[in-house]
């Protein structure tokens, strides 16, 4: 039977995925949910450091857009309201990695003009299966964790207790407390495989549980050279992807300040001076290795710094304007990272499943006497009636 796959069904098939995961398609369906989640959890954030008494003003001065660290959290409340943040980042987190996944699979499938709509439909239909599947192995952990705690208390014995812990210190505590460190590792990787196992092959949650310790246990070595290599591409595409758009920008402060004096100095300067509570999370995203740093900041900037304080009404609106562009166009970099993570995982999931079982997940089956380069297939007569034919 002909098929469109463009799949090879060995390890080289994980290179396909930096290219995939560049197209705008696939940007636009990571970066728009994290978008979303950043402004969900940024919200959620400054209304829980405001109900613990905190001053919007103040908050600002310290945080501005930036609010990760020194929040000041001391009521159970506003723990709950900041945890409900995380949550929701995390839900479009998930929401966007299922929609590329959906995107790739059909793409390797040979259908190119499956839509980013249609995925995100599709996505969103299938989410619950992937949230499921997460929190049974919390769930578990959770549960196995107390009931080794309970057991614990045989040391509160008198006379034999002490003796009692210390015998089945190894059996069964030790092996316990193995499988639990195993069921956290599953948790772990389930943030990378999840979304592939959800969209390729599995929409139970029960099985798609079952699958990424399948994954792990029975092909340890493909699993974790293709997670490894995807990881270093994901590095390496937005080094060079953010390299790139450093550039673009240096030359947009370039070419717009030619004329235009110390306005567009101090405008810039802020927005980017702004970015100040990030540097370390923006360094280990543009560092390749050590010394190779990305250096955002246009050279004319160096040294100067603006005070919101100190500028026009009209200036500080348009500091505020930069700032947001410079963290929208720093979401779309780290998109696509995140994609080269969430395609190579497809890929490679398809490739482990051949390779366990002989099924192709990523074929489509064409109609097979029709030419698969073919836009509108022939039609086929319908077969005539006992009646016609007498």
């Amino acid at each position: 039977m002909k098929t469109t796959s463009t799949l090879r069904y060995d390890f080289w098939d994980i290179l396909r995925a930096p290219r995939l995961a560049l197209s705008g398609k696939y940007l636009l369906a990571q970066a728009r949910p994290l978008a979303y989640g950043y402004v969900a959890y940024l919200i959620l954030t400054y209304l829980a450091m405001l109900v613990e008494g905190g001053t919007l003003s103040e908050l600002w001065n310290n945080h501005t857009l930036f609010p990760f660290t020194s929040l000041g959290l001391s009521h159970w409340y506003g723990w709950a309201i900041w945890v409900v943040g995380i949550i929701i980042a995390a839900g479009f987190y998930d929401y966007g990695n299922m929609t590329v996944a959906k995107l790739a699979l059909e793409e390797l499938k040979g259908n190119l003009f499956f839509s980013g709509k249609d995925a995100a439909k599709e996505a969103r239909a299938n989410l619950r299966s992937l949230w499921v599947a997460a929190a049974l192995l919390i769930v578990l952990i959770v549960v196995l964790s107390l009931l080794q705690g309970l057991i614990g208390l045989v040391v509160l014995i008198p006379y034999i207790g002490e003796i009692v812990y210390a015998v089945i210190y190894a059996v069964p505590f030790v092996l316990w407390s193995l499988f639990v460190v195993f069921l956290a590792f599953g948790l772990t990787t389930a943030i990378f495989t999840l979304p592939a196992i959800v969209t390729a092959r599995e929409r139970d949650a029960f099985g798609a549980t079952f699958y990424i310790y399948n994954v792990i246990w029975t092909q340890p070595l493909r699993w974790v050279s293709q997670t490894a290599v995807g990881l270093v591409m994901a590095k390496l595409g937005i080094f060079v992807f953010g390299y790139f758009l450093m550039r673009a920008l240096q030359l947009t402060y370039f070419t717009t300040s030619l004329f235009s004096g110390e306005k567009v100095k101090s405008i810039v300067s802020t927005g980017y001076f702004a970015l100040a509570p990030v540097q370390d999370v923006l360094r280990f995203f543009t560092s390749l290795y050590p010394g190779s740093t990305i250096d955002w900041m246009p050279s004319a900037l160096r040294g100067l710094e603006f005070s919101l304080a100190s500028q026009p009404t009209t200036e500080v609106i348009a500091s505020l304007i930069i700032l947001i562009t410079l963290i929208v166009l720093w979401i779309v970099v780290i998109s696509y990272g995140i994609n080269i993570i969430t395609c190579s995982q497809l890929i490679g999931f398809i490739y482990i499943r051949k390779c366990e079982d002989g099924e192709k997940l990523g074929e489509s089956p064409a109609q097979s006497d029709s030419d698969p380069h073919e836009l509108i297939p022939e039609s086929t007569p319908a077969p005539e009636s006992d009646a016609q034919s007498k």
